[in-house]
């Protein structure tokens, strides 16, 4: 109903809020601190009910794994176009026609 779109949207707006502080509001804009973050996160995780927690759990696994899936993808096809570059032709003598 319209508490869980509230929530969902608090949710967003916290997410993109930390997104947005990591270029600006930290001292000497070095790496963030994930646990820091996770830490801010999880009392907004443990207010969902069980049902729309393994949701937003699961959706982030999704995009993990998604994310490692264009790693390897990416991985491979440089492996790919670089053996096809360094491939070079048989030079032969053309044979000759009968």
């Amino acid at each position: 109903g319209r508490r869980d779109v509230v929530d969902n949207a608090r949710l967003c707006k916290r997410i993109f809020a930390n997104m947005l502080r990591v270029g600006f509001d930290r001292a000497g804009g070095g790496p963030i601190d994930l646990n820091v973050v996770l830490q801010e996160m999880l009392p907004i995780l443990e207010r969902l009910d069980p049902a729309t927690r393994v949701k937003v759990l699961a959706a982030l696994a999704a995009l993990v794994l998604l994310g490692m899936l264009m790693m390897t993808l990416t991985w491979l096809g440089g492996r790919f176009t670089r053996k096809y570059i360094s491939r070079r032709p048989d030079i032969r003598e053309p044979k000759p026609e009968r």
